[in-house]
């Protein structure tokens, strides 16, 4: 009993001392930040990077954040710390920039604790660090964990006031807690961060694989973008790949570096070009005719796109600790969208007959169903009237298929334009996105491109998909155009 009361008063003096020391290591300049690059899957751009905390203490050496960081809630300098971290990451991002003007700017992600979440100034205090730094707010990402997330509702309002200035919000650490599917839909959320426990296991454990496979299935049904945290091997980099995962961080591409050696780092990327604005009009050259998919085919990319729904099923099935009637509410969501896939492969249009169709009005009828969903904007493009003899059943179905990828890949905030163009000869549907590209689009496998070539082929025309002017994906319907005399 004496050394295990001995063993408490050492620990809380360790403790106490500790707490003395973080309180006086920020006036005394011994608090660093760190630098670790978020890149894009495919190519390993940098599209942004996180500010990571270190403490440079002057007996111990750099300590671990895992250390401090929940000293720091617990005594509440997370406040103040958090804080001085934002200013010092905003004014270094300045001086990245300043030295390497050919770079494309980098948003800056930054943690938020569950304490200063509940700050009562917390919005106006972002709002004035950035003000006062000149930085855009949608150059700055937060990101919260999941389980603040989980056992704060009231942090809501808070979050949406945060995401009202333009500042991106990510769901930290997603994975480990028990979310709640139907609040989730509700906060004002543009990405989940995969917990790297699971990237670790990604190449060796089933489960794993699993589970990625599921959130990647989840963040596209609520048109969220996705974050693999702790990549370390390139094999852990080609499975998501594969599955379409969208950003990556780790040390297969970078440790957090202080920022001398980031500035080294950033220097040797080539510069990027971001896509900025809304996609550009293009001309195309004239489609071929194709032949319609095989059944092959179409079986394939059903069972495809059936794997990640059904992987989302299992993982709600076997939660454990989380609210049955939610996890019901996310079953029958995933039973009801593998429904609607199956209907859109064996269902209808017996009697949808070849007829003149006004294209133009088509198009639009089909972005104004897609608009009250969609997180991006819609821009339709084009000229006044366009007709073509289709089945207009089938020509709805395809553009609203590429319509639905064209708003997924676009994401939040993103911009898709549909164009209809006609000559004496043919009528062109071209739905243009700005998202991340033709390297994000399974081409060969999704069974929403599949039954649109197969509709498109049943209204006699054809169908391609090649990458946009910048980035972005181009799906272009090229269609028989009836002559304007016959069309009176």
């Amino acid at each position: 009993m004496e050394l295990f009361e001995n063993e408490l008063h050492d620990q809380a003096a360790l403790t106490l001392q500790s707490s003395t020391a973080l309180r006086g290591a920020l006036e005394r300049g011994e608090l660093r930040v760190f630098y670790q690059p978020i890149v894009d899957v495919d190519d390993s751009r940098p599209l942004a990077v996180e500010a990571l905390l270190r403490w440079q203490h002057p007996e111990r050496g750099l300590v671990s954040p895992d250390e401090f960081i929940p000293l720091a809630e617990d005594t509440g300098m997370i406040v103040p710390i958090g804080s001085w971290a934002l200013r010092e990451a905003l004014r270094e991002r300045a001086g990245w920039e300043a030295e390497l003007p050919k770079q494309a700017p980098l948003r800056l992600a930054m943690n938020l604790s569950a304490l200063q979440l509940s700050q009562p100034g917390l919005v106006d205090d972002i709002a004035a660090t950035l003000r006062d730094h000149g930085t855009d707010p949608s150059s700055l990402i937060l990101e919260v964990t999941e389980s603040v997330l989980m056992h704060d509702p009231g942090s809501l309002s808070t979050l949406n006031a945060i995401h009202d200035l333009g500042i991106a919000l990510h769901v930290d650490d997603f994975g480990t807690g028990y979310s709640s599917l139907a609040y989730l839909k509700t906060l004002p959320v543009d990405a989940l961060k995969i917990d790297r426990v699971f990237v670790d296991g990604l190449a060796t454990d089933p489960d794993d694989r699993a589970i990625v496979t599921a959130v990647l299935a989840l963040a596209r049904a609520l048109t969220l973008n996705v974050v693999a945290e702790g990549v370390e091997t390139q094999q852990q980099l080609s499975i998501l790949q594969e599955l379409g995962c969208d950003f990556a961080q780790g040390f297969l591409f970078a440790r957090p570096l202080p920022y001398d050696e980031f500035i080294t780092w950033l220097g040797t990327r080539g510069r990027r070009t971001p896509g900025q604005g809304p996609p550009q009009r293009l001309a195309a050259p004239t489609v071929s005719p194709m032949n319609p998919p095989k059944s092959l085919d179409t079986i394939r990319a059903l069972c495809h796109d059936l794997r990640q729904p059904l992987a989302v099923i299992m993982l709600l099935a076997g939660a454990e600790g989380s609210n049955v009637r939610q996890r019901f509410s996310g079953i029958l969501e995933q039973t009801q969208w593998l429904s609607n896939m199956v209907e859109n492969v064996i269902g209808g249009a017996a009697n949808d007959q070849a007829t003149s169709v006004d294209v133009v009005n088509l198009a639009t009828r089909c972005v104004m169903r897609a608009q009250p969903i969609a997180r991006c904007e819609i821009a339709c493009i084009g000229i006044d009237r366009a007709i073509a003899v289709v089945a207009p059943v089938a020509l709805s179905r395809a553009v609203s298929c590429v319509l639905d990828n064209a708003v997924r890949a676009a994401g939040p905030g993103g911009h898709v334009s549909v164009e209809v163009n006609s000559t004496d000869s043919e009528v062109t549907i071209q739905v243009i996105d700005d998202g991340p590209g033709l390297g994000k689009v399974p081409t060969n496998n999704s069974l929403g491109l599949t039954i649109t070539r197969a509709l498109v082929c049943a209204c006699g025309g054809a169908f391609e998909l090649r990458p946009g002017p910048a980035r972005g994906v181009i799906a272009r319907i090229v269609l028989p155009a009836m002559p304007w005399a016959s069309a009176s």
